[in-house]
């Protein structure tokens, strides 16, 4: 699957607790071969497992309760590259800050994933300063947040070029960040913002990919992006501003080099002016276009149009959480032809408006959508019509579209096709 189908905005995030449905042992089972398979790993559930690996194994990816031995075990493959840990439930935490101080001396680790709540400390993640070869590190759920010490050890890293922590966000904390050298993607949670939460974030001179959640900042912390001239995707979530007002939309707005932006807040309340939204018409190189959560509700049809009317460059779009909003909405697009991603999951999806989008975006080479609506005919003809698309992803509350899907899978060899739910 292409490079910007993996980075799309609606991709589903790894959980630390599993909605379990059906049969939990298959749920289970087709998750761990999916995530695994993502990363080219092999799968452990325990000690045994471990144990049994070959030597030159390159890449672990474990769902389950393991502990401390296991990672000693896992310290002999000399090989070992790649670790993903996540949980199938959240009640199963086992990383520690004695887990990170063993992994720490894991002589080839190039990549470090932890999907999970865990009560592992700032202590346990300076140790992984060690890791020289360390190139990406992400670590979710843990839930003591980093402050600016915690990161002091990963000054001048030789290889990090990814991080992904839940911090108490300062301008001392920011500091640290900038004398990484390489690092090119930053996610932060932000747990306890201090005064210019973001002051000299122009520093991290390679930075190229920024997403911020929570936190609750000010309008006016976005402005020290505004320096930020490598800064070519922006990723904003959750409670991240106090309030969406001109002076967010003008930072965002400067952003020349802008080529994705998504925006996902769960501010409760949100209004916005055509005005203010056509200070984002200034990211004229901006290719992808993300608008869910309370950010699409808040915005009225004819706002949503005005503003999906001044990109002509897009590329990539998605929305969601709009119930009330058809397929059509996308033929506002400046030029609907350029479009090869959509991700549509809003509401129901009715015939005519799914027909038209397929008509009008030609280009379309990934379709992913929220299918509730749609009739099985009107389902398979426009998307065996659609002669450029090569992956589809649909979900649907029932199985009114599972016979057709089947028939497509047969009428179009060359469509990858997925069925959620």
């Amino acid at each position: 699957m292409r490079y910007l189908t993996l980075i799309m905005l609606f991709a589903v995030f790894a959980s630390p607790a599993r909605a379990q449905m059906g049969d939990p042992d298959a749920d289970r089972a087709a998750v761990e071969a999916e995530e695994s398979a993502a990363i080219g790993a092999t799968i452990i559930r325990s000690i045994a497992d471990a144990q049994a690996l070959p030597e030159d194994v390159t890449a672990v990816y474990s769902l389950s309760k393991l502990d401390d031995a296991v990672l000693l075990e896992l310290k002999k493959r000399e090989s070992l590259k790649v670790l993903h840990f996540s949980l199938w439930s959240s009640a199963n935490a086992w990383i520690t800050d004695s887990s990170l101080k063993l992994i720490s001396s894991y002589p080839s680790l190039e990549s470090l994933t932890i999907v999970i709540q865990s009560n592992y400390s700032g202590v346990g993640v300076s140790s992984l300063a060690a890791l020289k070869q360390l190139k990406v590190l992400k670590l979710t759920g843990h839930s003591t947040p980093l402050d600016a010490k915690d990161l002091e050890d990963f000054s001048k890293h030789p290889a990090l070029q990814e991080l992904e922590v839940t911090v108490n966000l300062s301008s001392d904390l920011i500091k640290n960040l900038t004398k990484i050298p390489g690092l090119v993607t930053l996610k932060l949670t932000v747990r306890a913002p201090g005064k210019d939460p973001l002051k000299g974030i122009d520093k991290c001179k390679k930075l190229e990919v920024l997403t911020l959640c929570d936190g609750v900042l000010p309008a006016e912390a976005l402005e020290e992006l505004k320096k930020a001239k490598s800064l070519k995707s922006l990723r904003l979530e959750g409670r991240i501003l106090k309030e969406w007002n001109a002076t967010a939309f003008e930072a965002i707005g400067e952003l020349k080099g802008l080529e994705r932006l998504e925006l996902a807040p769960t501010n409760s309340q949100n209004s916005f002016t055509a005005k203010e939204l056509k200070e984002l018409h200034n990211l004229k190189d901006l290719a992808h276009l993300g608008i869910e959560s309370d950010f699409s509700q808040a915005l009225t049809l004819e706002l949503l149009k005005d503003l999906l009317g001044g990109f002509e460059n897009l590329t990539s779009l998605g929305i969601s959480h709009r119930y009330d909003l058809d397929m059509d909405v996308v033929l506002a697009l400046a030029v609907p032809e350029k479009l090869r991603q959509l991700t549509f999951r809003c509401g129901k999806i009715s015939d005519d408006s799914f027909k038209s989008v397929l008509e009008s975006c030609t280009g379309l080479e990934s379709l992913d959508i929220h299918a509730d609506g749609l009739s099985e005919a009107a389902f398979e003809g426009a998307i065996k019509a659609a002669t450029a698309l090569k992956e589809l992803s649909y979900y649907e509350s029932g199985r009114a579209l599972f016979r057709a899907a089947e028939r497509l899978k047969t009428d179009r060899p060359d469509l990858e096709i997925r069925r959620i739910g």
